[in-house]
């Protein structure tokens, strides 16, 4: 973010496209009341049905401010890997609004950013190319779910076992829960394989 424009350096595995835009007027306090305003929908006596409402008309805006000029001209793009910079570490892109909603649109058919892209995020784009750089290990994947008895102040982690055997179980990857999911194991383990699953 400049202070006049909005600067887009889009990449893809093609070419190297800088943007310039200019900022959306109020887009810091606009960024900030948004996150408020989401986080206020899950506390108790609030007004739902107002925060719903401001959060479409925003979600959407955003969408149109910040995502939409940089995706017009890629075509067939499936995955967006988002490095931000400045108040724009604070934007769930993931949660935005493609297309606009209205007060009869059911949450479960908002169109959000997430339903048309696999969306990640990077820290710096110096760090995720050298990160691409690096020779990977292995091509499988592996899971590790450690169980608690909530004796030692941890709570017990009952879900960690159902969600690996739906995720990492259903691709054939390796599977260490309970007492196989050790430090030891996992110093072992985890150089040979080029995804985890804590």
């Amino acid at each position: 973010m400049g202070q006049d424009n909005l600067y887009v350096f889009r990449l893809d595995q093609n070419s190297f496209v800088l943007q310039k835009f200019p900022l959306p007027v109020g887009l810091n306090q606009r960024i900030l009341t948004w996150r408020q305003q989401i986080e206020a929908y899950q506390q108790a006596g609030q007004d739902r049905t107002a925060l719903l409402a401001a959060y479409q008309k925003e979600a959407h805006q955003l969408y149109l401010d910040l995502v939409a000029p940089s995706l017009a001209p890629m075509q067939d793009v499936e995955r967006l890997l988002i490095i931000s910079s400045g108040i724009l570490d604070l934007v769930p892109f993931e949660a935005l609004l493609s297309r606009p909603a209205n007060a009869d649109t059911p949450i479960s058919a908002y169109a959000f950013l997430l339903q048309d892209y696999t969306i990640s995020y990077g820290y710096s784009a110096s760090l995720q190319w050298f990160l691409h750089q690096l020779e990977r290990a292995g091509q499988d994947m592996a899971g590790f779910a450690p169980s608690f008895d909530s004796s030692s102040g941890w709570a017990t982690l009952s879900c960690s076992n159902n969600l690996l055997r739906g995720t990492i179980g259903a691709a054939n990857g390796r599977i260490l829960a309970g007492q196989e999911a050790n430090i030891n194991n996992f110093q072992q383990y985890a150089p040979q394989y080029r995804l985890l699953h804590l």
